[in-house]
């Protein structure tokens, strides 16, 4: 199993090993296809935003399918020309759906794939990208058998190396995932211990015993007879005393050390170092990446409502507060007004008033000489 020119193509330290292998032009004309493909990806992530696909859609145009040279860079044959002049005067009139470009980037795919892909697959950098990927993200055992998608990798591995072993690692997980969940309680009900003795003696029966065709390649082969023979006595044991879930927590567990202690030194260390453990490396890269931009997105998306929120509620106040300042001041401006209507007013003296005072005030002077 290798790896697939999306795998490549999606992230820059993968693609900086796949263009190392070509002559300089031609890594140039490669890279404008990536670029080209990443654009078409963007475009199509446009999902619900039909008012951004005609900008995007000439921009896209305009950069790959307008100017000779870069659609020679991207190697498109002749016979896509009618092709690419549908797409044109689609942009130029304004039609612009999510699938524009399939034919294009179908195109440009198919000749990356059936040329350049397969020439790095069997050069000398798609070895050293391996190396890489193995020494850059290290994944422990307990890390791959936590997961099912990456358990189906290891399975996959022990079926191509191991054949007639896949029973051991099917066992491990069944106890693992089914039949330990099952008693995390310490609740009794007759539902529960009947579903607990079917599932003690479905494991027994299916991967340390292997009765039936239905068992055949299914057996825990590296548990040894005398592990089966002690977890024979553990169940006639438990069923002779009262029921208690708890009591069964560790019923298989000599039995999945030994399959652990086999998995961890014959079968890992030659898993790290296969093609498959280099793809699942990508694919855990690539989900925690989008997972991270997933919560990337998630907190901008959560603080943009926040401040909006908090925008809103700061108006909420304001509203109020001016209302009650302009309360308060008519408040006040009605309770000046009736005092200013209530004082004297003190009338102007006339000209004559005005005369006689002065006269009055000279006589005083004059008399006081």
């Amino acid at each position: 199993m290798e790896l697939t020119l999306e795998a490549v193509a999606t992230d820059t330290f993968r693609r900086d090993f796949f263009l190392r292998c070509f002559p300089e032009r031609e890594a140039q004309a490669l890279e404008l296809r990536f670029a080209f493909l990443h654009r078409v990806r963007q475009y199509k992530r446009l999902v619900g935003r039909r008012d951004l696909l005609p900008r995007a859609a000439k921009d896209i145009a305009a950069s790959y399918l307008q100017q000779v040279e870069s659609t020679n860079q991207l190697l498109l044959p002749p016979a896509a020309e009618p092709l690419r002049a549908r797409v044109l005067a689609a942009v130029a009139a304004g039609h612009c759906p999510l699938g524009l470009f399939n034919g294009v980037e179908t195109l440009v795919r198919e000749l990356m794939t059936r040329d350049a892909f397969p020439q790095f697959l069997r050069s000398r950098e798609y070895s050293e990208l391996c190396d890489a990927l193995r020494s850059r993200r290290e994944l422990p055992l307990a890390e791959v058998l936590v997961d099912a998608r990456r358990t189906q990798f290891l399975m996959r591995f022990l079926t191509d190396q191991f054949p007639g072993e896949e029973g051991n690692l099917r066992f491990w997980v069944h106890v693992q995932t089914r039949f330990l969940p099952l008693i995390q309680t310490t609740l009794f009900s007759v539902a529960l211990f009947e579903e607990v003795q079917r599932h003690v003696r479905h494991v027994f029966n299916r991967f340390l015993v292997g009765e039936g065709e239905a068992a055949e390649g299914s057996a825990a082969t590296r548990v040894s007879e005398t592990v089966r023979r002690a977890t024979l006595q553990q169940i006639m044991k438990l069923q002779s005393e009262p029921f208690s879930p708890p009591r069964y927590a560790n019923l298989f567990r000599a039995a999945q050390d030994c399959v652990w202690e086999w998995l961890q030194t014959d079968v890992y260390q030659k898993f790290r170092m296969s093609s498959l453990y280099v793809v699942l490396v990508v694919e855990t890269e690539d989900l925690e990446t989008d997972q991270q931009l997933r919560r990337l997105s998630e907190h901008v998306q959560a603080t943009v409502k926040k401040s909006a929120t908090m925008r809103h509620e700061r108006q909420s106040e304001t509203i109020p507060k001016l209302a009650r300042r302009k309360s308060e001041a008519q408040l006040k401006a009605n309770a000046v007004l009736p005092a200013l209507v209530k004082m004297p007013i003190k009338r102007p003296m006339s000209c004559f008033a005005l005369e006689m005072s002065g006269k009055l005030q000279r006589k005083l002077i004059q008399r006081t000489w």
